[in-house]
């Protein structure tokens, strides 16, 4: 997992893959699998974005992660477990974020997959209108943005033609649920703190990044989450040992 979401990284700001070292980099990937969420996930997000040769590796990564779906949960745990009733939003959104790459190359995804993410979140919101991590907890503004990043790309892949016809039921709770999550995190977004979770600053910003470009957000409450963010992110990299 580390490995793709370095090559992932470094194809986002410009590098080529075909660069000495970084191409041996790729193929070993290439030539291994693997079955955890987060690491299928990564590797379809980076396959993804790369030529047609790379077409038979994406399939077979997207397969393995629908495979690992829990139909009893209607969601991801750590391991692909079809039966399984461990289930996590951040999984989750990573899973969602990879099969929405795949489907813009033209790979197939169930619609009935969406719709019963789509029924998992609708259902998992709480009062407030944010999102525990994996149905119990305190609420957490990283799995607030996970969950409206998820919700929007649901919104894109299976709903995009019922706003052509105009207002439609059907779409209503969803589109309720993302306001109200954005809702909360314009009362909750601290670019330094996680609200709900002392760690995972990292992890917490990229989610608000998913939210943020998923919605057109450019501002959480009054802070511009984009200069915050990486006000936050330079200031932990240079942070001394």
């Amino acid at each position: 997992g580390r490995t793709a979401l370095a090559l992932l990284a470094l194809l986002e700001v410009g590098r080529s893959l075909q660069e000495p070292g970084l191409r041996e980099a790729l193929q070993r990937l290439a030539d291994t699998t693997h079955d955890g969420t987060y690491t299928l996930s990564l590797r379809i997000m980076l396959f993804a974005r790369l030529p047609e040769k790379w077409r038979g590796h994406l399939e077979r990564d997207v397969a393995l992660l629908l495979s690992g779906f829990s139909g009893v949960v209607d969601g991801w745990g750590y391991r692909p477990a079809p039966q399984g009733r461990r289930f996590d939003n951040s999984t989750t959104q990573f899973a969602a974020l990879a099969l929405r790459d795949a489907a813009e190359r033209g790979v197939q995804i169930p619609p009935e997959l969406w719709l019963r993410l789509e029924r998992r979140f609708l259902t998992s919101q709480l009062p407030d209108g944010s999102w525990d991590y994996a149905g119990e907890g305190r609420p957490r503004a990283s799995m607030t943005a996970a969950a409206i990043a998820t919700l929007a790309i649901i919104r894109e892949s299976v709903h995009r033609g019922e706003y052509d016809k105009g207002p439609s039921s059907r779409v209503q709770p969803l589109e309720r649920a993302i306001d109200r999550g954005l809702e909360w995190l314009d009362d909750h977004f601290t670019p330094a703190h996680n609200h709900g979770h002392s760690g995972h600053v990292p992890y917490y910003l990229f989610a608000i990044e998913r939210a943020a470009h998923a919605t057109g957000r450019s501002r959480f409450g009054n802070q511009n989450w984009l200069r915050e963010a990486t006000r936050i992110l330079i200031k932990r990299s240079c942070r001394k040992e």
